[in-house]
């Protein structure tokens, strides 16, 4: 069931190309979602894109989990109720379970329902790649189906980063840099990418070139917290500790009158120097339960700093808990 409206078809697919590039271009992803259903409220697809972008808004911690939540689910539901057999609207409704009712077992079957309905929606298939399986601790499968999703759309700047991504966190830079690039140059405004690059640069030991890159990472974000935080990492662990500390100092005032998420200010807490602080912040994300936080943290390379820490095994614990609130 799509749309019989040209109009509201072509508002869409640039809504859709907008948010595959993420970072600051997911606003205005946003505003072409909702003109779409202003012109035709049915469309399912829409629906599902107005979840997407409210479920990345609070993963890239542009607005509360509190907030976000509640907008991704609804949008989502509305998307399945309109058209049950979309692939689009079941990833959608996965990606905010998983995010915002920390359910996995329920978030699991409605990947699998998206990827039954079409193994080739590579958007599904990166989620469920990046997101549901390293929850689960089935990390080379993940890697399978970024591969599936780039086999889909070789010529796609996303999956390509997103397999990149899956190689950086593998520890096989030399691929991730060349991933990266790939990804860049298909799109140059793709922020998935970019921060790829940083990091992978970063593994080679260009530290310089790796910190340029992820303050380009930052401008293509629109100067964002997630950006920042590892930014503030990427210049500590390069022996610039004073730029290390401006970073975290002005997260901390920006927190004042805007909202920074606890994990970002950890991040940059801890590239300060300031372990104790950081490990508090990190606590407070734990408790939050930040999509970011509950994701990363118990995998990614930026991460490992908290692992190493005897309290992250309490956290981990309280991860793997139920939520005490839903949103």
């Amino acid at each position: 069931k799509a749309t019989n409206n040209i109009e509201a078809y072509e508002i869409y697919l640039k809504g859709r190309a907008l948010l595959l590039k993420r970072g600051r271009y997911m606003v205005q992803a946003l505003e072409q979602f909702q003109k779409v259903v202003e012109i035709d409220p049915g469309y399912a697809l829409a629906w599902a894109g107005i979840a997407d972008v409210h479920s990345l808004m609070g993963f890239y911690g542009l607005v509360r989990p509190t907030e976000a939540g509640p907008r991704a689910l609804t949008a989502a539901h509305r998307a399945v109720e309109l058209d049950a057999r979309s692939s689009e609207a079941h990833a959608s409704l996965a990606l905010a379970w998983l995010f915002y009712k920390m359910d996995p077992d329920h978030a699991g079957r409605e990947f699998e329902t998206a990827l039954e309905l079409s193994p080739h929606n590579t958007q599904a298939r990166c989620w469920y790649g990046y997101f549901y399986l390293p929850v689960r601790g089935r990390f080379d499968e993940g890697m399978a189906e970024f591969r599936r999703a780039l086999e889909s759309d070789p010529l796609s700047a996303y999956p390509q980063a997103m397999l990149g991504i899956g190689r950086w966190t593998a520890g096989r830079i030399d691929e991730a840099l060349t991933l990266a690039r790939m990804a860049l140059e298909t799109d140059p405004d793709s922020f998935v990418a970019q921060t790829t690059l940083a990091h992978s640069l970063f593994a080679t030991g260009r530290h310089g070139e790796s910190v340029a890159a992820m303050e380009d990472s930052v401008r293509m974000s629109g100067d964002s917290a997630y950006a920042n935080g590892q930014l503030a990492q990427l210049l500590s662990r390069a022996g610039r500790l004073p730029e290390a500390r401006a970073i975290s100092q002005r997260l901390k005032e920006r927190a004042l009158s805007e909202y920074i998420p606890f994990t970002h200010l950890a991040e940059a807490a801890f590239a300060a120097g300031d372990r104790d602080e950081a490990l508090s912040l990190a606590q407070r994300a734990c408790d939050e339960r930040e999509p970011v936080f509950v994701i990363h943290a118990r995998y990614a390379p930026t991460y490992e700093w908290l692992r190493e820490q005897p309290e992250w095994k309490a956290m981990l614990k309280q991860l793997d808990e139920p939520p005490k609130t839903e949103p």
